[in-house]
């Protein structure tokens, strides 16, 4: 397994100005620095940065809280999102626009990828694959859009149409064809399975009905959810829960359509609001009373105090490994990661039958 990880970590990494630039490899050392010292105040700045340009969903998949929300729902403005990419582009490695809703739903998505292509960072997107027809599959890819996951949760139609309700399995699959077609590989591309109790039995079926698809890769990745409501779609070899604090407080900051900012994509609901993009700056957020009171809450292993981090099954890294991680940019990390997963969860899944 530990050979095929490597060799297959190897074809999808790729060297990038964010890669070795001084700039960006000094603030993600600072980062991780911060995290291994326990410090409440980050010394770098948000190198993974989420921004939800809407909560609106055409579907109500049953692993997903959504449907479930009782806060707003809505677009993010293009002056909003251009005053969030102002003041991330000289330090940001990613701008995932992905967090409780389909982008595709909003008018304007491929004006604000646009954007942030312009200011030189590199965009991420992932997308329920309802809408993704000939016409939006060409407004993405002359976008520039670097990276794009497409979810497809299950091999067989049966399956897919039970988890991702109001879906129709064979649109979705003609869709991921004509995109993958269009694309010819100009934007990296995912096609992506969660491994939960409904999908477990068809990963390896998936694997291999894709793997000759025209993706970079094909993914598995681990059901994770602090939803009391949804525990029972885990399987029982998921990541053990780490003792360590969590590491997405020193280095990610997620911003719903409204500039609401949350402490990760857990806070569905936004029961947890750290800041404001539309009163405050980044800087002030970043490192403001919130954000502080809630790191030193997990530095003090307070985590319990914030339901969203109660039994929290997200895999949380140590203080050595995020040091090491500091030679790695988040844009490859989000292509090597998928290769861990798919191989970890596969040799997992060989063991147990």
């Amino acid at each position: 397994m530990y050979l095929r990880t490597l060799a297959e970590s190897f074809k999808v990494f790729s060297f990038s100005r964010i890669l070795l630039h001084p700039k960006y490899m000094l603030n993600r050392f600072l980062l991780n620095l911060s995290f291994a010292l326990n410090l409440k105040k980050s010394l770098g700045k948000p190198a993974y940065v989420v921004i939800e340009l809407t909560n609106h969903c055409n579907l109500k998949c049953v692993m997903c809280p959504q449907p479930r929300q009782t806060r707003e729902a809505g677009y993010m403005s293009f002056e909003l999102f251009k005053s969030i990419i102002d003041q991330v582009k000289n330090y940001a490695e990613v701008i995932d626009l992905d967090l409780f809703g389909e982008i595709l739903l909003h008018p304007r998505f491929d004006e604000f990828i646009k954007y942030g292509k312009t200011q030189g960072l590199k965009m991420m997107v992932s997308t329920n694959i309802t809408r993704l027809n000939e016409k939006y599959s060409k407004r993405l890819i002359d976008s520039g859009l670097d990276f794009i996951t497409l979810s497809l949760d299950g091999a067989k139609k049966e399956t897919f149409e039970s988890v991702r309700v109001g879906g129709n399995y064979e649109k979705c699959v003609e869709n991921v064809e004509t995109f993958l077609r269009l694309n010819k590989r100009k934007i990296f591309s995912t096609i992506q399975i969660i491994n939960m109790k409904q999908t477990q039995r068809e990963l390896i079926d998936f694997v291999e009905k894709f793997k000759n698809h025209d993706a970079d890769i094909v993914r598995i990745i681990p059901y994770t959810s602090h939803d009391p409501k949804k525990k029972d779609l885990n399987c029982d070899y998921n990541y053990t829960p780490s003792e360590n604090h969590c590491a997405f407080l020193w280095r990610t900051m997620v911003i719903t359509w409204n500039g609401k900012v949350v402490p990760c994509c857990q806070d569905w609901d936004n029961n947890i609001v750290l800041g404001d993009m539309t009163k405050n700056n980044l800087n002030e957020i970043w490192n403001g009373e919130e954000f502080t009171k809630m790191r030193r809450d997990h530095i003090d292993n307070n985590r319990i105090d914030y339901e969203i981090c109660q039994g929290c099954d997200a895999f949380n890294p140590s203080k050595l490994t995020m040091l090491g991680s500091s030679v790695l940019d988040d844009y490859n990390a989000n292509k090597i990661l998928p290769v861990i997963q798919k191989n970890y969860i596969l040799s997992n899944l060989k063991k147990k039958n």
